[in-house]
């Protein structure tokens, strides 16, 4: 988990969204499928990234600009999905953004819901869970990685 205050430039923000490619669903193959939960935000908006392997390349799988929940989005089944959740909130003359990555290995015809959390009310903490709706657990293969300390979201 990592955090870091920005100073809000409206400008610069939308610049740095429209920058950010946006997650393409594939059009064949096994599929499952993955959502973004708002519920446990708390005034934090989030954005769920998907990224390769070595976190270089991050694509917005919940819709670009606008922030989008609840909205089931097809995955590729039956190999490792790497993503990253981002949060943001204004915070007085600045956003505080957290970020949190894992993986896992969606089951062709799986829902799995992506719940982040704030647990401190500057933002500086953050947590993310992710339950497979099919068993109510999580994924198979879950696990999270090390947010480097130069983190930034994703431009």
């Amino acid at each position: 988990m990592q955090f870091r205050s920005i100073a809000l430039v409206v400008l610069a923000g939308a610049v740095t969204v429209a920058c950010t490619p946006t997650y393409v669903a594939p059009r064949t193959g096994p599929f499952a499928q993955v959502s973004l939960s708002q519920e446990a935000l708390g005034g934090f908006h989030a954005k769920l990234m998907v990224s390769d392997a070595n976190w270089s390349r991050r694509a917005d799988i919940t819709g670009g600009i606008l922030y989008t929940y609840d909205k089931p989005v097809n995955v590729p089944a039956g190999a490792g999905l790497f993503m990253e959740i981002q949060t943001d909130k204004a915070m007085g003359a600045g956003n505080t953004y957290c970020g949190m990555r894992f993986s896992f290995v969606p089951e062709e015809g799986h829902h799995y819901v992506v719940s982040p959390a704030i647990t401190a009310s500057d933002g500086r903490a953050c947590r993310v869970t992710v339950i497979d709706q099919e068993t109510g657990r999580a994924p198979r293969g879950y696990e999270r990685h090390p947010v480097p300390s130069n983190w930034r979201p994703a431009d």
